[in-house]
């Protein structure tokens, strides 16, 4: 049985990203300190223990790869084609559960100390960036069970589309964390 769902007034649509615009960027506000907190406390060090590969590099790269097909189902829901759609969102689901625990594994697997200075920064960094990962894939696996349900079509997209930024806003983030941590 599928639900019926009115379609969002332009003026609706713009409230919602509106809303969503200030939803990503107070979460700029712990990207932030994290990075302001990592030159105060860990200066220029950076543990020669720390894996650059796992919590750094491949979550980011896993994180920016799941965009295209977050994007490309944002497409495919515009024009009709959900099933398509649903299987772009699905397809971002398995990259980002990947980037997932390749985010967490640093939590549990570390080589270095974490009462360091920036093993205190790169383990809050590491669990911030996990935690906003987990809540990226929670909506979209609710915008996957929504689409499966027929609650999605070229009428009514905003939860892919708000998918979009959220998955992007996070995999930006992520990116420009592991560059300070490692990089600057």
């Amino acid at each position: 049985m599928h639900d019926v769902i009115e379609p969002l007034t332009p003026r609706e649509l713009r409230k919602n990203r509106f809303g969503l615009l200030l939803f990503v960027t107070s979460q700029l506000v712990p990207t932030f300190v994290l990075i302001n907190v990592r030159f105060m406390l860990a200066d220029e060090y950076v543990s020669a223990q720390a894996d650059l590969l796992l919590g750094g590099l491949l979550p980011a790269l896993l994180l920016l790869l799941g965009a295209i097909p977050v994007w490309r189902a944002v497409r495919f829901a515009a024009v009709g084609s959900t099933d398509r759609m649903r299987r772009q969102l699905t397809l971002a689901g398995i990259v980002g559960l990947v980037g997932l625990v390749t985010q967490i594994w640093p939590l549990i697997h570390h080589r270095y100390d974490a009462l360091t200075p920036f093993g205190e920064v790169h383990l809050a960094s590491v669990g911030v960036g996990g935690f906003f990962t987990l809540v990226t894939l929670i909506l979209l696996y609710s915008v996957i069970a929504r689409a499966a349900r027929g609650q999605a079509g070229p009428e009514h997209y905003w939860g892919v589309e708000a998918t979009g930024f959220v998955w992007s806003f996070n995999a930006l983030s992520w990116l420009a964390i592991y560059i300070v941590m490692f990089w600057l």
